[in-house]
């Protein structure tokens, strides 16, 4: 589990110096990428002032304080006040219930998407198309393959007397055949 969240902490890192803002000296290489999908939009965005560094100096000051408001929140209330946690569950049992089941978006998703495809695949892929239609070709012709090697079977006698007069019928009829034609 430590190596998934070792690639992704890589990429976040990456993708944070990709999107390096101007103002912090950066050349915000994510923004350029992008320009060619936002340029109608552009036109529209014309007509709104940008807002200047300030205001991205002042929303970047935010998160950086919200983030670490929430990591000393989370220090104080489970290394040093443990009970906090407990009594939050016990005053806001449903709050806690939907966020410890991730807004139940997993259950939602089994429901809509992976119950359906699975009854689906059962149905249709495994019964209908791989049992009945791709066995039955390959039955069938094993089952051809065995009637001709059963009808064969007895053309193979063993004795010599029988393949030369088989080969002396033949050459009887292709001579036959050669004189109507």
């Amino acid at each position: 589990m430590a190596v998934p969240l070792v690639i992704l902490a890589f990429l976040s890192v990456v993708g944070g110096f990709i999107g390096w803002p101007e103002s912090l000296g950066g050349s915000n290489a994510f923004e350029r990428w992008l320009e060619p999908v936002f340029a109608p939009a552009g036109e529209k965005l014309a007509l709104v002032a940008y807002p200047g560094e300030f205001t991205e100096y002042l929303l970047m000051g935010c998160s950086v304080a919200i983030a670490l408001a929430g990591t000393y929140l989370a220090y104080l209330w489970y290394a040093r006040k443990k009970e906090v946690p407990g009594a939050l569950v016990r005053r806001f049992g449903g709050v806690y219930r939907v966020l410890l089941n991730k807004y139940y978006v997993d259950e939602a998703y089994e429901a809509a998407v992976v119950r359906p495809t699975v009854k689906t695949s059962e149905v249709l892929l495994w019964k209908w198309i791989d049992v009945g239609l791709i066995d039955g070709i390959v039955n069938g012709l094993a089952r051809t393959a065995a009637a001709a090697g059963n009808a064969l079977r007895r053309v193979q006698t063993g004795v010599a007397q029988n393949y030369v007069l088989v080969f002396l019928a033949g050459a009887v009829v292709l001579v036959g055949w050669l004189l109507v034609k």
